[in-house]
C-alpha cells in the first residue's frame, strides 16, 4: 500500500512503467559513463538465485564469448573516447569466462579510458590461475560469493563447498592487489538463530576484509528456492525476527570499524566500495544485461540463440524498452539512493 502512495505522489499522468518491446527505437547513449558486463554461465544452479544463469558449457560458452566481444565492436561509436567510471562484471560466475573477459576489457580500453573493474566470483573458483587472469584484466575490485560461515546453511542454499574453502579463497584474495574487497552473506536462513549469525559475523569480522555486504534471504517465486518454499512449506523468519537480525548487523558492524554504506553494505577504511548495480547511467553488455540511459532503460534479451543472431546481424540485442521521463528519472534516482547496494 505504501509504495502506491509514494507512486501515486511522484508519477505524473503521462509517466507509464510498462515496458515494452524494443522495435529500433534510437537510443540516447550521451550520458553513458559506466559498463555493465553480463556472463550467464555457473558450473552449478543455485536454487536462491533470481539472476539469469545457463549451466556452464565450454563450447557454448565459446559462441556466447564471440558474441560479447562483438556486441562491444558495435557500441564502439557510442564508447570511443569516453572515460567510464567503472566496468562491473556479474553473472553467473563470471571468472569462468575470463580469457573472453581479458579480451574485452582490451577492447573497451582501446575505445576509452577505464577507471575502476569490479567483478564476482564464487569462493571455490579461486585458483592462482584465475587470480592471475584478473590481474591481466586490471581488476581493481573483488567480490566473493561467501554467503555464510555455517556449513549447514551452504548446504542449505546449494553450495557445495566448505567453509574452509571460503576462508582460503579470501586469503587468496588478500595476497593480491585488489583496492576493495567484498564477501557477501546471507542472513534470515530458515530456523537460524541469533547465534548462528552472531558466529559467521565473528569470522567474517576477523577475516578483515574491505567490505561486507549482507542480504536476507529473498525467495523469489520464480526461482528454485521459491518453489521448494511453496511446495514444502518451509518457513522463513517472520518480519520482526529479520528486524532483529537486521539491526544486530548494523550495530555489530559499526562497533567493529565498518561504516554503513548502503542499505547492506558496510565498509572500512576509508577504501572504494564495491556496488554492483548503483551506477547513474550505464551500458550493458552480454544476454539478459540492463542499460539506462537517463531516458530509456532497457534489457538485452535474455535468450541466448536470440542474442547471438541479433549481434551476428550487426544489430543491438535489445528486448524490451521502458522510456523514461524526467519525473520518473527523479524517482529512479531516490529509489536506488536509498536501497544503496
Amino acid at each position: 500500500m505504501w509504495k502506491k502512495i509514494i507512486l501515486n505522489q511522484f508519477l505524473k499522468k503521462d509517466d507509464n512503467l510498462t515496458f515494452v518491446k524494443y522495435t529500433n527505437q534510437d537510443i540516447d547513449y550521451q550520458k553513458i559513463n559506466n559498463l555493465y558486463i553480463h556472463i550467464p554461465f555457473c558450473r552449478k544452479m543455485c536454487p536462491y538465485c533470481p539472476y539469469y544463469k545457463e549451466k556452464y558449457e565450454i563450447s557454448k560458452a565459446e559462441k556466447i564469448g564471440n558474441s560479447i566481444v562483438k556486441e562491444i565492436k558495435l557500441q564502439a561509436k557510442n564508447l570511443k573516447g569516453r572515460r567510464i567510471d567503472s566496468v562491473y562484471i556479474g553473472g553467473g560466475t563470471p571468472t569462468l569466462m575470463n580469457k573472453t573477459l581479458i579480451h574485452a576489457i582490451d577492447l573497451l580500453k582501446s575505445y576509452c579510458t577505464i577507471d575502476k573493474i569490479a567483478i564476482e566470483t564464487n569462493p571455490d573458483e579461486i585458483n592462482e590461475k584465475v587470480l592471475s587472469e584478473l590481474d591481466q584484466m586490471g581488476c581493481n575490485i573483488i567480490s566473493l560469493g561467501i554467503q555464510d560461515f555455517n556449513q549447514k546453511y551452504l548446504n542449505k542454499i546449494g553450495r557445495k563447498y566448505s567453509v574452509e574453502t571460503a576462508l582460503n579463497a579470501i586469503k587468496s584474495v588478500k595476497y593480491r592487489n585488489f583496492e576493495t574487497i567484498n564477501i557477501d552473506l546471507i542472513f534470515a536462513f530458515p530456523d537460524q538463530s541469533l547465534e548462528e549469525l552472531d558466529k559467521s559475523l565473528d569470522i567474517a569480522i576477523n577475516c578483515n576484509v574491505d567490505q561486507i555486504t549482507l542480504y536476507p534471504l529473498f525467495t523469489f517465486p520464480y526461482s528454485s528456492i521459491g518453489q521448494f518454499k511453496k511446495l514444502n512449506k518451509v518457513i522463513l523468519p517472520n518480519s520482526i525476527q529479520r528486524k532483529r537480525f537486521y539491526y544486530y548487523i548494523c550495530k555489530k558492524l559499526k562497533d567493529n570499524g565498518y561504516q554503513q554504506i548502503s542499505v547492506w553494505g558496510f565498509l572500512k577504511n576509508g577504501k572504494t566500495k564495491y556496488s554492483s548495480v548503483t551506477r547513474d547511467y550505464y551500458l550493458g553488455i552480454g544476454p539478459s544485461a540492463a542499460t539506462f540511459t537517463g531516458k530509456q532503460f532497457l534489457f538485452n534479451t535474455f535468450n541466448l540463440q536470440h542474442y547471438q543472431n541479433q549481434i551476428d546481424l550487426g544489430k543491438n540485442p535489445y528486448s524490451i524498452i521502458l522510456n523514461v521521463s524526467e519525473n520518473l528519472r527523479k524517482l529512479f534516482w531516490l529509489y536506488w539512493l536509498c536501497k544503496q547496494d
